[in-house]
């Protein structure tokens, strides 16, 4: 809810309008220069005497100056006046004539309460114009506010759309890691981009695949520079990662948000977890209307490119990729006892997946427990319970987002050493300590990396989708282009 303030902000249209300044001095002088810069060119000023400056800047514009007296007559005719003398009383007697005469006024004492309108402080970049005031309350204060929006106005005039980010193409899971942004990490990160001029709006996209910075950002070779180090990526080659704006930015975004460059290409999960960035994003003020609209359009099109591939894109989600993995691993699935570690989105997926292959699961969680309904085959744990279920583990899924590794080698002396056991990462950060596998000579492990070297779609021609996806995004580029243009160029507003 918007403050109590007792004035309303307006720009008014004043270069066909006559406009009297009473007074000669230097505030004067600055109202008959603020005037001029901002348009207006029939100015009068009446003042028995006026400043060198003044004389000077009306002599060079070719202004009407009347020295002498104030005269009530003198507001006959015009659209605005301002009082802008050192005396009191001849302030009082301006702003009595113009209300006489029905016409809008400034005082520049202490009577500014008693006119139609106050000025605010002004700045201006091109054709942006800001306008600054505290209700005539603390004049320092609304000067302070202007030097700082004058020092950062520059970085709002030409903004774009970018990407910057790495995913599995480019990056090893264990390359990818340390530059995942998660909890303090994550933290960390976005106050620092909130601090950043350049940048208006942002949000940033972590996912066991990638880790990518979108924003609504004013783009120089300095900025590039700064977004690289606080990401991390000043210390990788330029190859390891990528840096997207304007429509090239906007395909990449709708080629992931439509799953074409997910691990498994096709999958649905990523359409999730960009409304759930967004949604982030909005509640914590990184994100607002421009950032909200460019992922809406993505969004539109990936709907849009995930139709036009609908007959050649098998789509194999993450769980049925666990599946077809462990399928390929054991002749049966049945009486195998796996321990299903996280109840998300993913969690639950594998679960329902594997819930009728005759197996044994064993499901843990930290907190949330999941709504199900237990058989024979299927029971429920917290995650503390967890050591006493690894002597039986066949088979260990995880799928948790934690800042630190949920099975670690600290866990290995709850082993059967005797018994092979095979554990599937589905998370970045890793779940699983690698560290485990050299204490436990029968464990074997994999991540979301091996699994896609490990999957080969052979009855995909992926060259095919991207040129069906390509089709799309290029139908909906133009009105990315216009978007891209609104930011740039001057509209008319009301």
């Amino acid at each position: 809810m918007a403050p109590m303030i007792q004035h309303y902000p307006i720009l008014l249209l004043l270069h066909d309008k006559n406009v009297l300044v009473v007074g000669g001095g230097k505030v004067a002088t600055r109202k008959v220069e603020f005037l001029w810069n901002y348009g207006v060119r029939h100015i009068r000023v009446v003042a028995p005497e006026i400043t060198v400056a003044l004389g000077a800047f009306a002599t060079q514009h070719k202004l009407k100056i009347e020295r002498r007296e104030f005269c009530p007559e003198d507001v006959d005719g015009c659209g605005m006046v301002f009082a802008s003398t050192n005396s009191h009383e001849v302030n009082h007697a301006v702003i009595q004539s113009a209300h006489a005469h029905h016409v809008p006024v400034c005082a520049v004492d202490d009577q500014w309460g008693m006119g139609n309108f106050i000025t605010p402080a002004n700045t201006w970049v091109d054709d942006i114009s800001v306008s600054i005031s505290t209700g005539g309350k603390a004049c320092r204060r609304s000067r302070l506010m202007k030097q700082w929006v004058s020092d950062h106005l520059p970085n709002a005039l030409s903004p774009t759309f970018l990407v910057l980010g790495t995913d599995h193409l480019h990056l090893s899971l264990k390359e990818r890691e340390p530059l995942h942004l998660h909890g303090k990490r994550y933290t960390e990160v976005t106050q620092i981009l909130k601090l950043l001029s350049p940048i208006h709006e942002f949000m940033v996209l972590n996912t066991c695949n990638r880790v990518e910075l979108y924003a609504i950002a004013q783009l120089d070779p300095d900025t590039r520079e700064v977004l690289q180090k606080i990401l991390g990526f000043n210390t990788r080659e330029h190859g390891d990662f990528y840096f997207k704006e304007g429509v090239e930015a906007f395909a990449h975004f709708s080629r992931v948000t439509a799953g074409l460059l997910s691990q498994t290409p096709g999958e649905n999960y990523i359409t999730a977890q960009v409304k759930e960035t967004l949604k982030t994003a909005l509640a914590e003020h990184h994100a607002h209307q421009l950032l909200q609209a460019v992922t809406e359009q993505v969004l539109h099109t990936a709907r849009q490119i995930r139709t036009a591939v609908s007959g050649v894109l098998r789509c194999t989600e993450i769980e049925g990729l666990v599946q077809l993995y462990l399928e390929a691993q054991s002749s049966t699935l049945h009486s195998k006892n796996i321990l299903m570690i996280g109840t998300g989105t993913i969690g639950q997926a594998v679960v329902n997946t594997l819930q009728n292959s005759g197996a044994q699961i064993y499901w843990f969680y930290h907190q949330n427990k999941p709504e199900f309904t237990a058989t024979d085959t299927l029971q429920c744990f917290q995650l503390n319970d967890l050591k006493n279920y690894l002597n039986v583990a066949d088979i260990i899924i995880t799928a948790v987002d934690a800042e630190n590794p949920i099975l670690h080698p600290g866990h290995a002396p709850f082993f059967d050493l005797n018994r092979p056991c095979m554990a599937i990462d589905l998370s970045l950060p890793r779940n699983i300590d690698p560290h485990v596998v050299g204490l436990l000579p029968l464990f074997s492990l994999i991540n979301l990396d091996d699994l896609k070297h490990w999957y080969r779609r052979e009855a995909c021609d992926m060259d095919h989708v991207l040129q069906l996806a390509r089709a799309e995004i290029e139908h909906e580029e133009s009105e990315f282009k216009k978007f891209l243009t609104s930011l740039k160029n001057a509209t008319y507003e009301n």
